[in-house]
């Protein structure tokens, strides 16, 4: 009964790595601006590519309720990127949360079925229609791929903040 019980765990485990990873597959094709230690506080520029889903999650900031939107990132296509979120968490940035092995890079505030962030006086919006709606699709058993874009800009105290300055759905 155990064997037959560790084989069902591994089983059901390998097929849904076997799922992630091919739904998860970074495309090369995707022109990224590169990062040399992928600081996501507002001190490097660069791009990088995340597979997962949005996470909607009720909370409270400066005494206010919130309702956060967040990408739950299943796969990093930049291990930089992970170990730059791990340390900027550690240090005790609560933009984005790490739960257990999970990271949650904050996405804005979710209003109106929407997700709203803030633009950092870029040209482009930070959320085109296309990637509003992929993200609204997506799940854990859906995820997707999104480009994040970072760049430089301060600090600032806010419930909802969103420290990319652009996310696109990787359509390709």
């Amino acid at each position: 009964v155990i064997l037959f019980l560790t084989i069902l765990i591994l089983t059901a485990c390998t097929s849904r790595n076997v799922g992630d990873n091919n739904k998860c597959a970074f495309p090369s094709s995707v022109h990224l601006k590169q990062g040399s230690y992928y600081g996501i506080m507002g001190n490097e520029a660069f791009d990088t590519l995340i597979c997962g889903y949005l996470s909607i999650q009720e909370e409270e900031a400066f005494g206010n309720p919130i309702t956060n939107s967040y990408f739950a990132i299943t796969e990093f296509a930049e291990p930089g990127f992970r170990d730059s979120m791990d340390g900027v968490i550690a240090d005790g940035n609560s933009v984005n949360k790490k739960i257990g092995d999970q990271f949650f890079l904050n996405l804005g505030c979710y209003e109106n079925q929407k997700v709203v962030g803030s633009d950092h006086g870029e040209e482009e919006p930070y959320l085109d229609e296309i990637t509003q709606k992929k993200l609204l699709e997506s799940s854990s058993d859906n995820p997707i791929i999104l480009k994040a874009s970072f760049g430089f800009h301060d600090g600032k105290g806010c419930g909802c903040c969103n420290l990319a300055h652009q996310i696109r759905a990787v359509t390709e």
